[in-house]
């Protein structure tokens, strides 16, 4: 005797199911607002496929999109702003048997973002100069301690370059790499822990202002880098000295 079975089939909206994971891993990566953004976003576009002309329903996933990408404020985030602003633009212009094409077309745009947002709860970090500037002294080395703490859920290796120092400028990072594990951070400051500094020496001839970078990268794929400045002043009574 033949057994009849019941099962449900779950469609997945193109769009909807990326934002609704971007809105947990936002949460992840402690962003509420962008989280709760994510989500009536995703809901919006999952009852506008299902009725594809109605102009209310449209207007309520414009809207959502639009509050994405103008609430981008991280640095690392932004550049997604674009392509979050181009698949409104197709949307706001598509007729109505052309909203499933200017949808899938969102999709492919969060399943980016989405994939980026899960790269960051895992390895993002914070940087930071302590001190982030100095008086320069002649032939004195002057230290600048890097304040680093793994923000993630995984333990990650971060990659760390300086730029900026002109020639003649002695010195430069005390390592180029450090291992974190998740909560944990490093500073010249916290004891028991590896540390980074950018350590620089000024000339007896002549004492130079400047600005220098420090990047940070961690080794994920794709990479994440942050960059911190720190500046060395030049006091004009030591100026006047060396003249």
């Amino acid at each position: 005797m033949a057994k009849e079975v019941e099962f449900q089939v779950h469609v997945a909206v193109p769009g909807a199911l990326e934002a609704l994971l971007a809105a947990n891993e936002a949460r992840a990566i402690g962003c509420a607002a962008l989280a709760e953004t994510l989500e009536a976003l995703g809901m919006a576009i999952s009852q506008l496929y299902g009725a594809p002309g109605n102009a209310a329903l449209r207007s309520r996933v414009l809207a959502n999109l639009g509050a994405l990408a103008s609430g981008l404020d991280d640095p690392l985030l932004v550049t997604f702003a674009a392509g979050l602003l181009a698949a409104r633009d197709q949307l706001t212009a598509a007729a109505d048997d052309e909203v499933t094409a200017a949808l899938e077309a969102l999709g492919v745009q969060m399943r980016g973002f989405t994939g980026f947002l899960q790269v960051l709860a895992r390895h993002d970090f914070e940087i930071a100069l302590r001190p982030n500037s100095a008086d320069a002294q002649p032939l004195t080395a002057t230290s600048f301690g890097l304040y680093l703490k793994n923000n993630g859920t995984r333990t990650t290796t971060y990659r760390i370059e300086l730029s900026g120092v002109p020639a003649g400028i002695g010195g430069g990072l005390t390592r180029t790499n450090i291992t974190l594990s998740p909560g944990q951070a490093t500073s010249p400051t916290l004891t028991g822990v590896d540390h980074v500094s950018v350590v620089l020496t000024q000339p007896t001839s002549q004492l130079t202002a400047f600005d220098f970078k420090v990047s940070v990268t961690a080794e994920t794929a794709p990479p994440i880098t942050r960059e911190t400045v720190g500046a060395f002043t030049a006091r004009d009574e030591l100026v006047r000295v060396l003249e």
